[in-house]
């Protein structure tokens, strides 16, 4: 897998035919196809929450993240990370 993942990728016949099959290679395909995947979903979860809440990009991209990747999300004492479907935590409390 080469160091540094380019943010634009394509696919020839041969590497989808390995990740198909299951063919030696295939599973840096699959790979790199979830990480696609996945950064799809975010931003299409991050429109849907920026949609629904008073939130900036920003907060609405960390929160889809989290949400996409089952993860915790860390914030300060903002208000606007209260009543989500994902676990917050929080670095410091309200006025400080």
């Amino acid at each position: 897998m080469p160091e540094k993942a380019k943010e634009r990728v394509a696919f020839n016949t041969e590497a989808l035919l390995a990740s198909y099959l299951g063919e030696k290679g295939g599973g840096i395909v699959r790979d790199v196809l979830k990480r696609v995947q996945r950064g799809e979903l975010i931003w299409k979860e991050s429109g849907k929450i920026k949609g629904r809440r008073a939130s900036s990009l920003a907060d609405a991209l960390a929160t889809a993240t989290a949400k996409v990747l089952n993860a915790e999300l860390l914030t300060g004492s903002d208000e606007e990370f209260e009543n989500l479907e994902i676990e917050v935590v929080r670095i410091r409390k309200k006025g400080r």
